[in-house]
């Protein structure tokens, strides 16, 4: 038996054309969507409540008020004076980060669900599907051992963006083995990002916590916001190997056979050190590390996220 599946196969130009891959693309499509409406069925709320969006809030005109926050337009349709309150003229610029390596390729047991990189990718194009509804600007850069050659979208508050991120998810080949360079993919963010932004990284982590804290200084230091998405398998998270299993990294082609039985509780122990580890490398620059179960529903989990990430900034909903 074994442990961990193996990478899907590289993708060739044609395949950019086959009937069954344009197929996929709309499968991924409507999946984000549902999990967007899924989440907006849960929340009146903006899901990235603070973001900009052109619309400016009023109230009437009181005695005193400064007559150049009058708008006009609004008098001029009305006949009644109102104050503009807030008015936002740029959008939130947001940078999906989606972790290629092929260690998110792992094909999870009995193939019943998505795969980790399936998963990262569903969650960044609902999250771009919800930032284009408030008229903000999602973009997309793919990375592994490197972002070269790999899929890269500048941030657009375009309807149609979110498809855009599906069709260069859905046929982008697995990154080369390597691991994961967390500093070259936070190098790319920040040069695609002018002003403030925020940056969502999908991932399932498996990284050096100190390359993980080198990143998050990075977002800090350019002063955008992260958001950090830890996308393990079920198997990871449970490790229900039954009897003797063969388990094969996926970044180095390394094997160790053993019986899962001796292994499990260090390796939960490992495992759970290790999120600690990385959690506190993000705490430590003010930044959230949550954690996505690929067995748990899509929508639900981005409810869960967005609304923590709102009570972490004090706010309410």
């Amino acid at each position: 038996m074994t442990g961990i599946g193996a990478a899907a196969a590289a993708a060739t130009p044609s395949r950019y054309l086959d009937p069954a891959v344009l197929a996929g693309v709309r499968r991924l499509e409507l999946r984000s969507r549902l999990v967007a409406e899924g989440f907006l069925a849960g929340s009146s709320r903006s899901p990235f409540h603070g973001s900009g969006i052109e619309f400016a809030q009023h109230r009437a005109y009181s005695p005193g008020d400064e007559v150049r926050r009058i708008d006009w337009k609004v008098w001029s349709r009305t006949d009644r004076l109102s104050i503009k309150l807030a008015e936002v003229e740029t959008n939130l610029r947001c940078v999906f980060l989606v972790d290629a390596s092929p260690s998110m390729r792992y094909q999870p047991l009995g193939g019943d669900r998505l795969d980790k990189f399936d998963t990262a990718a569903v969650l960044a194009c609902a999250g771009a599907s919800l930032l284009t509804r408030t008229q903000d600007a999602p973009g997309l850069i793919a990375f592994g051992a490197s972002v070269a050659n790999l899929a890269r979208l500048p941030c657009r508050a375009h309807p149609g963006q979110a498809a855009r991120m599906a069709q260069a998810l859905e046929g982008l080949a697995p990154a080369a083995p390597g691991g994961t360079d967390l500093g070259a993919a936070a190098a790319a963010a920040v040069e695609s990002l002018s002003g403030r932004g925020l940056v969502v990284v999908l991932s399932d982590l498996l990284v050096e916590p100190t390359d993980l804290a080198k990143a998050a200084a990075r977002f800090r230091h350019a002063r955008h916001d992260a958001l950090w998405l830890q996308v393990l398998d079920a198997d990871e998270l449970g490790f229900p190997y039954q009897g003797r299993t063969r388990f094969v990294d996926l970044e180095d082609g390394s094997e160790v056979v053993g019986d899962p039985r001796g292994l499990r509780q260090s390796y939960l122990d490992a495992l759970e050190e290790h999120r600690q580890a990385i959690r506190a490398a993000a705490a430590a620059h003010g930044q959230q590390v949550a954690l996505v179960d690929t067995s748990a529903h899509l929508d639900a989990t981005l409810h869960r996220i967005l609304h923590a990430r709102r009570q972490r900034a004090g706010r309410p909903g």
